[in-house]
């Protein structure tokens, strides 16, 4: 009595599974891109003149700031001083908000964050 009950309930969620597993593959895709476009009417920002280069408040890591990211290391790793590198970096798209659609220029929070996790030494291959 109680083992046939089992199965029964063993069947049903079997069922929900499968049903729910289907719907995600039928409409997932465009649950996931509605759920992905910004709210509100597409309004086009005004071009600017874009950061100014020669201020330091326009760069994340640069020679001679104090602290600088550019000279973090992973935990156990030594500097090393076989020469030097230039390096630019442009972060990706981080901008995941949809209150607009494009991201204030001045977030540098998310920025560094970005940064932090994506242009830093990796030593492990």
């Amino acid at each position: 009595m109680y083992a046939r009950r089992f199965l029964g309930c063993i069947v049903v969620l079997t069922l929900l599974f499968v049903a729910g597993a289907f719907a995600f593959y039928q409409w997932g895709g465009r649950v996931l891109v509605q759920q992905s476009v910004p709210k509100g009417h597409f309004e086009q920002a005004q071009a600017g003149d874009g950061p100014d280069y020669t201020q330091s408040s326009s760069w994340i890591a640069r020679p001679g700031m104090a602290g600088d990211p550019a000279d973090w290391l992973p935990d156990g790793q030594a500097p090393e001083s076989s020469g030097k590198v230039a390096v630019f970096y442009v972060h990706p798209t981080t901008y995941l908000d949809r209150d607009r659609w494009n991201a204030p220029a001045r977030d540098s929070a998310r920025v560094r964050n970005a940064t932090f996790g994506r242009a830093s030494a990796c030593t492990d291959y």
